[in-house]
């Protein structure tokens, strides 16, 4: 009978280790595509930064514009 209790509380504590596991898995996934999101993100404001410095807009107007420092934004076209 102990045996069969045993068997059962390891069992018990497996599930509950395998949901963890799920649960962690799917946080790194979320994580994942959020990291995608932001790297795309980013890559679109590289590319509107890129056309205003080509149509003649300064570092300084766009950086007010963006509400980003002229450092940041030159940190995104590297």
């Amino acid at each position: 009978m102990e045996k069969i209790i045993e068997d059962f509380q390891k069992l018990h504590e497996n599930e509950e280790r395998m949901e963890l596991q799920l649960e962690i898995e799917e946080a790194n996934k979320r994580a994942d595509e959020s990291d995608k999101k932001m790297d795309q993100m980013n890559k679109l404001m590289k590319l509107g930064i890129q056309v205003m410095l080509t149509n003649g807009m300064s570092l300084e107007l766009i950086s007010k514009s963006l509400s980003k420092s002229e450092d940041e934004i030159m940190e995104l076209l590297k």
